[in-house]
């Protein structure tokens, strides 16, 4: 039985002189194979001049962010943090209204600083956590904002109200607290339109 791994019979065989012939480097002749193109990837910068050559077209150098950078927006993200943190706990621990607008001042401050740290990681290229985060508390912040100044808006509506609950000793009179909520609230959508 012949062995299957072994070159074929009719290839002709290096000489013994190890001169001249097309097996004198040892076998590597392969015959036809030689003469199919090979495909190589192209070399030198891609047609447009951005960055270099790759599989689907030009790739963009892309260097790392400076360290200082990354301490940078890490600072910048740990301040709106904070601020953040300090509006939305101002908002929830006191819901009534003159002590609700003391969340605005922190809100307001949080979103400033977040979209200082976003401009400065997007300037140095930073991505990664630090970019979703200042995303993040950027959303929670105008979130912030917004509730504290929807309820600084219906304050003159729900001001009376809250007094009223307040003072009313019985059931009959929370429920006509109520009422009269609802009562101011359809008046103060009649007089918008």
């Amino acid at each position: 039985m012949s062995n299957p791994y072994a070159p074929p019979e009719d290839r002709p065989r290096a000489d013994s002189t190890g001169a001249g012939g097309p097996g004198a480097d040892g076998g590597a002749d392969h015959g036809p194979a030689d003469d199919v193109p090979q495909h190589r990837p192209p070399t030198g910068p891609p047609p447009g001049g951005l960055g270099r050559a790759g599989a689907f077209g030009p790739v963009p150098d892309v260097r790392p962010p400076d360290p200082n950078d990354m301490l940078d927006v890490q600072a910048r993200t740990r301040g709106a943090a904070v601020l953040g943190l300090a509006g939305v706990l101002l908002m929830v621990m006191l819901p009534q209204m003159p002590w609700l607008l003391t969340s605005l001042p922190f809100a307001v401050a949080a979103m400033v600083q977040a979209v200082r740290a976003l401009r400065v990681a997007r300037r140095t290229r930073v991505v990664g956590p630090p970019r979703t985060t200042l995303g993040l508390l950027l959303v929670l912040s105008t979130g912030t904002v917004l509730v504290t100044l929807f309820s600084a808006a219906l304050w003159p509506v729900q001001g009376p109200y809250v007094r009223c609950q307040q003072a009313a000793l019985t059931v009959q009179a929370q429920q006509a607290c109520t009422t009269a909520l609802k009562d101011r609230i359809g008046q103060l959508g009649v007089s918008r339109s």
